[in-house]
């Protein structure tokens, strides 16, 4: 279940965060909402999505319509304005045939080097009037171009046919992790359009090469990847290689494992223990399986972030991609309690979001667990390896998300539930920059990480 990591900072809450460079300096500014003649306010955003033009596409929540936020001629968010676009479609899951709209929740999606944007699957999907279908973790997907304003279908990848899956693809995507690997050429890395998704019911993944007309998939067995990719999250590293903290049964021998994947060799290996438990813990008779966002750092670190611990707080932990053969990992805090009223209420980031900073700290999104409690947000500051104090939320309600902000016991305002899922699929954002700093150093587009549940500002 994850979302990509875009190229440029870029996380669209209800409210957009200027950044001072200072903790105790940053505040909320109300984003826009759309005004009679843009299309009205619309429903709570699901998906958030930066072009590479700068221009940020969302979802509007349990539906198949999308929208576009366009900057003012100061490149500022907050002043922009909105558009309707054309509403997402796909291929029935019934016969593959048929063009139904597409209308899904916690969904692998990208950005593609060329603009376009993919988006496969969903954990949840919903008819034209919003009710639920439930838990189908649909097949779907299709490319936007938002040069013509067009979806184009896609097939789900290919499975052997048998009584039970006559129509011989994937029966089940859900909320795979999903990402765009890089191209090598002559050794060097530049922007690739081969999407990579992951089979959350086995080691499997596709690889969808978004460069060549028609489109096809070519199914590799996942060599050496330790367990299944459902629930895990991919994070590329500087090298082109792709970074996941394992969330199903450990192992033997390998516990709290990570691994790499290498596109070249098209084989995983372990990348070690990563010190403290970020999935996959044992409470009582349940086992955790969900897993926080892991970020990419300006200096090729990963911040990666673990769910509760059976009642305490989450995990957090560093990956060093350039170890020179040490150890690569190192334990960090774990993620801060607060008081609630008189109740200490201990956070994880379980599907939660995270993004990086110009000053290469994080800020995340925090909560008791995964769609619990109420949200708090935190920044991690690398230069004193320490969280800040709690950072207020927007004092408004976000609009184009369902949760509300009240004021708790102890009179302080607090964002209800999650503001975001932030898995490789899907990715809500809170703007960090302008969109002339966007455009300007976005040069050639660069890849992106689903499910990732991160975003990350590139160098």
């Amino acid at each position: 279940m994850r979302t990509q990591t875009l190229s440029k900072l870029v996380i669209l809450l209800g409210a957009l965060l200027a950044w001072s460079g200072v903790a105790s300096a940053q505040q909320w500014v109300p984003a826009p909402t759309p005004t009679a003649d843009q299309g009205g306010a619309f429903k709570p955003g699901s998906t958030a999505l930066q072009l590479t033009d700068g221009t940020i596409m969302v979802q509007e929540f349990t539906s198949s319509t999308w929208w576009k936020l366009t900057p003012d001629e100061h490149a500022h968010y907050n002043t922009g304005t909105w558009s309707k676009l054309a509403s997402s479609v796909a291929y029935s899951p019934l016969d593959q045939i048929t063009i139904v709209p597409y209308a899904a929740r916690l969904f692998s999606s990208a950005v593609l080097p060329d603009g376009r944007v993919i988006i496969e699957g969903g954990e949840y999907t919903y008819n034209p009037d919003g009710t639920s279908q439930g838990a189908t973790r649909t097949n779907m997907g299709a490319i936007y171009n938002p040069v013509t304003n067009v979806w184009t279908p896609v097939h789900p990848p290919p499975a052997p046919v048998t009584s039970a899956n006559p129509l011989g693809v994937w029966p089940k995507i859900g909320d795979a992790p999903g990402i765009v690997l890089p191209n090598f050429t002559d050794g060097a890395l530049s922007p690739g359009g081969t999407f990579m998704l992951g089979n959350i019911q086995s080691k499997q993944a596709a690889l969808l090469d978004t460069t060549t007309t028609p489109l096809s998939w070519t199914v590799i067995p996942g060599t050496g990847k330790s367990d299944r990719n459902s629930e895990e999250g991919w994070t590329l590293l500087p090298n082109g290689d792709v970074l996941t903290v394992d969330t199903g049964n450990p192992v033997a021998g390998l516990p709290n494992n990570s691994e790499v994947f290498n596109p070249g060799a098209g084989t995983w290996t372990s990348a070690g223990n990563t010190k403290v438990p970020l999935s996959y813990l044992t409470c009582a008779t349940t086992q955790v399986h969900e897993i926080g966002p892991a970020v990419l750092r300006p200096d090729g670190t990963v911040f990666a972030t673990g769910v509760n611990t059976c009642g305490g707080a989450g995990n957090t932990a560093i990956y060093f991609a350039n170890s020179g053969g040490a150890d690569p990992w190192k334990a960090t805090p774990k993620i801060p309690c607060d008081v609630d009223g008189s109740t200490k209420v201990c956070n994880d980031m379980a599907d939660a979001p995270a993004s990086i900073l110009p000053d290469g700290n994080v800020l995340v999104q925090t909560s008791p667990g995964s769609n619990t409690g109420n949200s708090t947000f935190y920044e991690f500051d690398f230069s004193t390896n320490t969280f800040s104090p709690e950072i207020p939320p927007p004092n408004h309600r976000p609009w184009f998300y369902s949760r509300q902000l009240r004021v708790g016991p102890h009179a302080r305002r607090r964002v209800r539930q999650r503001i975001l899922h932030a898995r490789r699929r899907t990715w809500w954002n809170v703007v960090l920059c302008s969109a002339r700093d966007v455009q300007s150093s976005l040069g050639a587009p660069r890849n992106q990480r689903h499910r990732q549940r991160n975003l990350r500002r590139l160098p």
